[in-house]
């Protein structure tokens, strides 16, 4: 199911990440989806605090969108695999697909929900400024 234009981030789900009927609260599919793209640049050598004291330049998310197909639930371990649609001067748009994993199973999964994220890179004032070159490097590595 992975491809080499994709980075697969796992995250367990634990208590504090579900409702009160135990099911993945909505948002934290946003938060988990946060954590996959940050681990995607880390693996690359890019560490985003540096690069925002290196060159002043700030990553925003400027829309997500969240399609969800079936509910996540406590103690699913589900697969964010990240996919890079497109780069521009100053953005990027990006696909986060959510999996999970069949219990029992290597391979076997099932899609519960899907984030499109449009990204931004701005400096200062929040005015749109070009992607540093590590940046933009990492990101062109999972562009599709």
């Amino acid at each position: 199911m992975s491809n080499p234009y994709s980075h697969d981030f796992h995250v367990r789900i634990y208590y504090p990440h579900t409702d009160a009927g135990g099911v993945v609260y909505h948002g934290q599919y946003l938060a988990f989806a946060d954590m996959a793209r940050t681990e995607l640049l880390r693996m690359m050598g890019v560490n985003l605090h540096d690069v925002y004291q290196e060159t002043g330049a700030l990553i925003l998310v400027k829309s997500a969108g969240v399609n969800y197909k079936q509910p996540a639930r406590l103690d699913d371990e589900l697969i964010v695999r990240t996919t890079v649609d497109t780069i521009k001067g100053a953005s990027a748009k990006l696909s986060q697909h959510f999996y999970k994993k069949l219990p029992h199973q290597e391979t076997d999964t099932v899609l519960m929900a899907s984030v499109q994220v449009h990204l931004a890179c701005v400096g200062e004032g929040y005015l749109p400024v070009r992607w540093p070159i590590g940046v933009k490097n990492a990101l062109n590595e999972f562009c599709k």
